[in-house]
């Protein structure tokens, strides 16, 4: 069953909040944090580092996003709010 993520959701939590459940199926799906803390912060928003690539492939199939949020595949990164939190390869 495929996990949706709403723009609405976005209103209630913080985004990076948000975001946690991606980051922890990249985290169960393999893949490890590039460094600690998992949200840095940056002069747009917070960021989140992973060591691997990103399985797009596999992230689709379990997420629904809404257009806020963008997969970036070329990049390695996932971003919602043109920068506000970003996901992204290391």
């Amino acid at each position: 069953m495929k996990i949706t993520i709403k723009d609405e959701d976005f209103d209630d939590k913080s985004p990076e909040a948000v975001m946690d459940q991606v980051v922890d199926f990249l985290l169960a799906s393999g893949n490890s944090l590039a460094r600690e803390p998992r949200w840095g912060s940056n002069p747009t928003g917070y960021q989140c580092l992973v060591s691997d690539d990103i399985d797009f492939y596999e992230l689709e199939k379990k997420f629904v996003f809404p257009g806020s949020v963008m997969l970036i595949k070329k990049d390695q990164m996932i971003d919602y709010g043109y920068g506000a939190v970003r996901i992204r390869k290391a």
